[in-house]
């Protein structure tokens, strides 16, 4: 059974009160897990700023929905439509920051960006490393999914 704690807090008013309440419990065995991003490790490894990593997890987990929606284009290769102001709506962000991270991501040749019509946003191709390096802190790690990890 969950617990519900109702956190209060106190502004600089004295006479404004805010409760918030916050519900969690311990992770157990057969839970189900709430919805989450696919944040990929190699990540961790780049000099990529917090808003580029953020923002590649988000197009990572959106161009999953175009696989399973065949998005494909003429080559073949797997695209996002996500117009930059949903993508500063969904990580609570500037459009410039989104179109800072969008360049760096570009960049590190993890995204290519092509230009739509008049009308219609660009369409983002999410790319994935051909050979993950991680660094000696994952030494320990054995994938699950049988992707190779060489150090």
């Amino acid at each position: 059974m969950m617990e519900t704690k109702t956190l209060k807090r106190f502004s600089t008013n004295s006479d404004v009160k805010m409760e918030v309440n916050s519900i969690s419990d311990y992770l157990k065995p057969n839970m189900p897990l709430p919805q989450y991003l696919p944040y990929a490790r190699f990540l961790l490894d780049t000099d990529l700023s917090h808003t580029a990593k953020l923002l590649y997890t988000l197009l990572l987990d959106r161009a999953t929905l175009s696989q399973k929606n065949n998005w494909v284009d003429e080559r073949g290769f797997v695209y996002v439509i996500f117009p930059i102001s949903s993508l500063s709506e969904a990580l609570r962000c500037s459009t410039m920051s989104i179109k800072r991270a969008l360049r760096s991501l570009e960049d590190a040749d993890l995204i290519e960006r092509r230009r739509g019509r008049i009308t219609v946003p660009n369409s983002i191709f999410v790319k994935v490393p051909t050979v993950q390096k991680c660094s000696p802190a994952w030494n320990d790690f054995v994938p699950s999914d049988g992707t190779k990890v060489f150090h």
